[in-house]
């Protein structure tokens, strides 16, 4: 005979919403169907992105009497996964106004729906109720204030928040970087790094030097890349993201063999990598070098490159004419 536990079992191996449906009626059948237990693992399954069905997920949140944190927090998530960012912060709003209090995972995902939304006013609330509440010091949340101020454009947020944590991972110093080259604020960018190298135990990983490499092409500071690139070498594996982001480095720096030999080392070459390598040999004149590895190119990148080609080398003559 079914019971709440033999339910959730049913539940935790369901396999489809035809299955689902089924379980339910007999949650309904044993007066389960206010139970947060049961609840909360329907809830699991209807906003799974491969097996749920997010729109019912919807429709039952709607009939819970009394949704705990637990299923506001499954809620949001699957919300802000669909960048369904108004719904997000509708649903923020109210489970504070039913008394319930976000933690570490309802902020992150209400953070990604402000930054989305370009909500300054709406965060800045957010982080009130994050210190409100003593999560202002959570790695988790600090990080998602950090993302969510670089994707408004407030650099000096993003700088205060970062500063004012006690502990740094490192996401923190990946975030911080990336949103001070999001916000094309470049210097500041290399800054935190430098800060990095030299206050923090963290050791750069892939999305630090590629983000530093952004900022060292954008002020075209190749002795701080070449420091990284030898870093590469030293401490991680080389790949394609990271091949390209070097290459594109020396390239906008105009050092054209070093880009060359960067380009020829990546095994697996995307079309980042050819048009970074033509772009750089077109912007410093290098017109037959360019047309030379537009030929080589494979046959599925021809219309991208070609259009690249065109533009950057009409580009170049126009600049060299006037």
């Amino acid at each position: 005979m079914l019971n709440k536990a033999s339910c959730i079992q049913l539940l935790e191996s369901c396999k489809s919403t035809k299955q689902l449906k089924q379980i339910q009626t007999q949650m309904f059948l044993l007066g389960l169907h206010q139970c947060r237990a049961t609840l909360n693992k329907l809830m699991v399954f209807c906003t799974d992105p491969t097996l749920g069905d997010l729109h019912y997920a919807e429709k039952i949140f709607d009939h819970i009497q009394t949704p705990g944190l637990f299923i506001y927090n499954v809620m949001i998530k699957a919300l802000a996964k669909r960048r369904r960012f108004k719904s997000v912060i509708e649903l923020f709003r109210r489970l504070r106004e039913e008394g319930l209090w976000p933690d570490n995972f309802t902020y992150p995902f209400a953070c990604k729906a402000i930054g989305g939304l370009g909500e300054a006013q709406e965060g800045a609330k957010v982080h009130g109720f994050a210190v409100k509440t003593g999560f202002e010091f959570d790695s988790y949340v600090c990080n998602s204030l950090i993302d969510m101020y670089a994707e408004l454009g407030m650099v000096d947020n993003v700088k205060q928040v970062f500063d004012e944590m006690p502990e740094r991972d490192v996401v923190s110093w990946n975030v911080t970087i990336s949103g001070c080259v999001r916000c094309m604020r470049f210097r500041e960018a290399v800054s935190v790094f430098r800060r990095m190298r030299k206050e923090s135990n963290e050791k750069p990983d892939e999305a630090t030097v590629v983000s530093t490499l952004s900022a060292c092409a954008a002020l075209k500071d190749v002795e701080l890349g070449r420091e990284i690139h030898d870093y590469v070498r030293a401490e991680l594996k080389f790949t394609t993201i990271i091949g390209n982001a070097v290459l594109d480095m020396y390239a906008k720096c105009g050092c054209l063999s070093e880009a060359r030999k960067v380009f020829d080392e990546i095994p697996l070459k995307n079309v980042m990598c050819w048009t970074s390598m033509v772009c750089g040999y077109v912007n410093c004149g290098m017109l037959d070098e360019a047309r030379e590895l537009f030929d080589r190119s494979p046959v599925r990148l021809k219309w991208t490159l070609s259009l690249i080609y065109i533009e950057s080398s009409t580009t170049y003559q126009f600049t060299q004419n006037k």
